[in-house]
């Protein structure tokens, strides 16, 4: 982003430090370690632009989130939302169902996802609401950004990006996308084990799954696609409302 556009001045925000070289920063570009379930006053009506990408899962309070927000944009400015929702969609793009082993259209992928999410809603449960339960915030995005006074020009849409390279891209940059999201799909099963290693899911189980999992993805089994939710909204041109 800071070099696409090098007349702007870019600031990252995670919550754990980024494994960045120092010579591969541009100038216009720093990072910042923060929580965003914290407020934000020392920002106050400072960005054009806001883009939060694969983080509504650690955000305990999203209706509150997006009220700070607001809070730190400019009247006019604009918020930008995404992340990659846990159901993956096959060739003819319909969600594979959580089945059992054996049964038609069943996958190991699918399986592994379904089991990790439900324990991460258990461990996410101190955070979990009626309205707002944390990890499935993506479902209501436009319903709370709607509501919000602060916002509006409300859209949300889905985009389906290819797992692998299974099918041939468009283009060159297209194709390098598919490989990106097929890493980053191997990642994520990675990073899985250690939650549920913690579960009551058996040991033996969660290696079968991993194994079988990682081989759908690297062999490209399944011709899939992961579906990635976007969300976009304009801060109105008027004076922050705080939320009730």
């Amino acid at each position: 982003m800071s070099l696409k556009f090098p007349h702007s001045e870019v600031i990252g925000l995670d919550i754990v430090p980024p494994i960045l070289q120092d010579e591969n920063i541009p100038d216009n570009c720093r990072f910042e370690i923060d929580d965003c379930n914290l407020s934000f006053t020392h920002w106050v009506n400072t960005f054009d632009l806001i883009h939060v990408r694969s983080v509504d899962t650690g955000i305990h309070d999203f209706p509150t989130f997006l009220f700070n927000m607001a809070q730190i944009m400019k009247p006019g400015a604009i918020l930008i939302v995404s992340a990659g929702l846990p159901r993956f969609i096959d060739e003819n793009g319909q969600p594979y169902q959580d089945m059992n082993e054996g049964e038609t259209g069943f996958s190991w992928l699918q399986k592994s996802f379904t089991a990790v999410y439900t324990e991460y809603l258990k461990a996410t449960s101190p955070f979990n609401h009626v309205d707002d339960v944390a990890g499935t915030s993506w479902a209501t995005w436009e319903h709370w950004a709607e509501s919000n006074p602060n916002f509006e020009q409300v859209t949300t849409w889905d985009m389906d990006i290819q797992i692998g390279t299974w099918k041939p891209a468009a283009s060159e940059e297209i194709h390098y996308a598919h490989e990106l999201c097929q890493s980053n799909v191997l990642r994520l099963m990675e990073s899985y084990v250690p939650l549920m290693a913690s579960s009551a899911v058996s040991d033996e189980w969660t290696k079968r799954w991993h194994v079988e999992a990682v081989n759908e993805i690297r062999e490209q089994k399944l011709h899939s696609y992961l579906r990635w939710r976007w969300m976009w909204c304009r801060r109105r041109d008027r004076e922050w409302i705080p939320k009730d």
